[in-house]
């Protein structure tokens, strides 16, 4: 299990956070420890949030994910500006505490968007949000 701080600091950095597509959604964080695969971790982040176990998950480009909601802010808009600040401090959270970061989607239309990273134990810490994509 990741430690409380973790837990913690991930919490109170996507407190306000909004993910923006046809719709806006806010962030969860839970964590996930004894995950032995690839399988077992997209098994894992698909009964987590109660979806059926055939629905298709995919990798993404958590870079691109960051670059997006980063660097493509309108400088005019002071809530873009803001949260792409948010951001980037997440990243910079995600990027110095741990590895092996990954994005991960689910489903279609209200597509889950998982933001995976691992501990040095191996412990996952699991940022989560919904994409509304029509």
């Amino acid at each position: 299990m990741l430690n409380e701080t973790m837990i913690a600091t991930a919490t109170s950095l996507i407190d306000g956070l909004l993910y923006l597509s046809e719709s806006e959604s806010e962030f969860d964080v839970f964590d996930l420890s004894g995950i032995v695969s690839e399988d077992a971790l997209k098994a894992t982040l698909l009964h987590q949030k109660d979806l059926e176990e055939n629905v298709e998950i995919e990798s993404g480009d958590v870079n691109g994910f960051f670059i997006k909601l980063i660097q493509l802010a309108d400088p005019n808009d002071d809530f873009m500006m803001e949260q792409a600040s948010k951001f980037e401090v997440l990243q910079k959270f995600l990027k110095d505490n741990f590895q092996d970061i990954q994005l991960y989607r689910a489903s279609k239309i209200q597509v889950h968007i998982f933001i995976t990273a691992t501990n040095n134990d191996g412990d996952y810490l699991v940022l989560h949000t919904l994409s509304v994509e029509t």
